[in-house]
């Protein structure tokens, strides 16, 4: 067996998608796949064994009746485990330059005015997990992840 261990990053970098671009680029474009930054509204929902367990199924359901009743364009992610199994279902929203924020015990009840709330910039009332560090403007009053 060998000890070679490539660095795939910049294999994938230097060979395969950013041979002529500049490092800012890369970087730039290496934080748009990883949803650091987002075009549009983000939502995941945590759809592993656990969250499929606790309803995330109808959770996932219920979010795409709701973006289509308000003519949301916005993408949804289906997360496998994160290991947070008594916190599940879990829905995590990104707005465009806002912070990543995740909410846990999301059944379909939920859903809609969780979504109405984040859409208005309002969180009171809902069980918040945190916000992400590294994604956007900080909510207000709701700790780091």
């Amino acid at each position: 067996m060998s000890n070679y261990n490539p660095n795939y990053k910049d294999i994938l970098i230097n060979n395969v998608l950013f041979a002529k671009l500049s490092n800012k680029t890369v970087d730039e474009t290496l934080a748009l796949l990883r949803r650091e930054k987002v075009s549009k509204p983000t939502i995941y929902i945590g759809a592993g064994t656990c969250g499929l367990g606790a309803g995330a199924g109808k959770t996932l359901i219920k979010t795409k009746e709701y973006l289509t009743s308000k003519n949301i364009d916005a993408d949804i992610i289906e997360l496998g485990c994160i290991g947070l199994c008594s916190s599940e279902p879990l829905l995590d929203v990104q707005l465009p330059n806002k912070a990543r924020i995740s909410f846990e015990n999301v059944n379909a009840d939920k859903v809609n005015n969780i979504l109405d709330d984040v859409f208005r910039g309002k969180l009171e009332g809902h069980s918040i997990l945190g916000q992400f560090k590294n994604t956007g403007k900080k909510w207000n009053n709701v700790q780091l992840l």
